[in-house]
């Protein structure tokens, strides 16, 4: 692997040997980040006596004069090894009896100690209760204490060693009930016929990055396989691969989730890599299984969407997620939301996009999510509350809004004022038709009152109503539908 100009030919009259030893910790690693694999570099990377260099190369020399004749010149040292030494300039290593004893679990004699190590031919130096010892060269696995005790264990015989039961005091430290078990989010899943997914953390890169184009992702230096050059910014990275693979075993219902790390350049992380807890599912084919009581039908955004919210139903975010429809590249326009918690991002849902038709065989795309578990690792904590004895009123309100409106903001936006005995607003409508200006859609919302000291009565509710219709139209621009 030299240059042309060091390389022997048939007419080359002088020899230059070189007998070299390599640090192991040196060329580690160099010959896959190069991409070039020597004998040598198999043997370095493990280790070589550093003090067999000059009988290596008196050997090579004898064998050149006796075959091909000649002179030999003279020998040039380099390094800290002497020639011919066993142990080079190895610092000793300080051995401690009573570290044996309490490692081992056993006395052993100090003499036997002496005799077990010179026998593995290494100077022992006797230092009171303690030894200094220096292995020799072709040891070079043996640099600390505890390898010296584990050379005497191993000689002294480990079916010698006595075995004793350990008492090691438990201190179990109180879980917080504010706290979610992952275990918990994982059953939530598996009730809704998901399968847990375990996948690398390497990704092919291509395909990151058409789902996350605007995402830096982190390379590897030593790649597994080609397929496996970048950390996955999104583990929908690994979910869609495992997807593709079962539906090409004929396996068109799918539902795959997965709790792993997702890898973000952060400046402010350690060694500037974020690692970010995530979990992300995918789901594909028929919506329940085949079953002749059951009427086909494919899997939806709103399918998704349920179990999602199912997982939020685990923890105290439940009241505060709401979905905004958003624009994704890996996704669907129209088809796809922006989870938000209040007003933080959180993630994403939705159908993959359909410019993945062509590499997954123009099969149906699957419908996936990916949520930071931060917020989802927050649990309810059981709190009692007085059941009411007062009949609730409900009161139904129909708005006309502009087709940008989502229901969703106006829950929210009702809900946030706060108003007396309003327990909840539910969608039960949207409807879009002709008696409606163009661009224009009608929302009808369920507003459930109740008191829990005393009953209601109709011109209360009403004014109630009433002030939230005009919010409604200071915000919104909403109508009452038929005014």
């Amino acid at each position: 692997m030299g240059g042309e100009a060091t390389a022997m030919h048939t007419s080359s009259t002088s020899v230059f040997l070189e007998s070299a030893c390599f640090s192991p910790s040196a060329v580690a690693g160099m010959g896959r980040r190069y991409k070039r694999h020597t004998d040598a570099l198999h043997r370095y990377e493990r280790g070589v006596d550093p003090g067999l260099q000059v009988t290596a190369l008196e050997r090579a020399t004898a064998l050149i004069l006796e075959i091909a004749g000649g002179r030999a010149g003279p020998v040039t040292i380099a390094g800290d090894s002497e020639p011919g030494s066993r142990s080079g300039t190895r610092q000793a290593i300080h051995l401690r009896h009573a570290r044996i004893t309490r490692l081992l679990g056993s006395e052993i004699a100090a003499d036997e100690i002496t005799d077990i190590l010179q026998r593995l031919e290494m100077e022992v130096f006797k230092e009171g209760e303690d030894w200094q010892v220096t292995p020799p060269s072709f040891r070079f696995d043996i640099a600390l204490e505890a390898d010296l005790i584990e050379e005497v264990a191993r000689v002294h015989g480990y079916n010698r060693l006595p075995t004793r039961a350990q008492h090691v005091p438990a201190q179990i430290a109180a879980q917080s009930e504010s706290q979610l078990e992952m275990q918990r989010l994982r059953e939530v899943l598996l009730q809704r016929g998901y399968s847990e997914a375990v996948t690398y953390s390497f990704v092919d890169a291509d395909l990151q990055q058409r789902i996350n184009p605007d995402a830096v992702a982190v390379d590897v230096d030593n790649p597994i396989a080609e397929q496996y050059a970048q950390m996955r910014t999104t583990l929908w990275s690994s979910l869609l691969p495992a997807w593709q693979h079962n539906s090409r075993r004929q396996e068109s219902r799918v539902r795959l989730f997965e709790f792993g790390l997702r890898f973000e350049r952060d400046a402010q992380a350690q060694l500037g890599i974020a690692q970010r807890l995530t979990c992300a599912g995918l789901i594909s084919g028929s919506a329940a299984p085949e079953h002749w009581n059951n009427a086909k039908r494919d899997v939806d955004l709103f399918d998704i969407k349920g179990h999602v919210e199912a997982l939020f139903a685990a923890s105290s975010s439940a009241g505060s997620i709401s979905f905004k429809a958003s624009a994704h590249p890996a996704l669907h326009t129209g088809r796809c939301a922006q989870l938000l918690l209040g007003h933080m991002p959180i993630g994403w849902l939705g159908q993959l996009h359909p410019k993945f038709k062509d590499a997954y065989g123009n099969k149906e795309l699957p419908y996936v999510f990916e949520l930071d578990c931060e917020h989802l690792l927050q649990a309810n904590v059981p709190r009692v509350a007085a059941v009411s004895e007062f009949p609730w009123i409900r009161r139904d309100l129909a708005v006309v809004v502009p087709e940008a409106i989502n229901a969703g903001d106006l829950q929210q936006s009702l809900l946030s004022q706060n108003s007396e005995y309003l327990q909840s607003v539910n969608v039960f409508d949207v409807f879009r038709g002709q008696d409606l200006e163009a661009g224009f859609k009608s929302i009808a919302l369920g507003l459930i009152y109740q008191d829990k000291t005393s009953t209601l009565t109709d011109k209360g509710v009403d004014d109630a109503v009433t002030k939230l219709t005009a919010h409604l139209g200071e915000r919104y621009g909403a109508k009452v539908r038929g005014q």
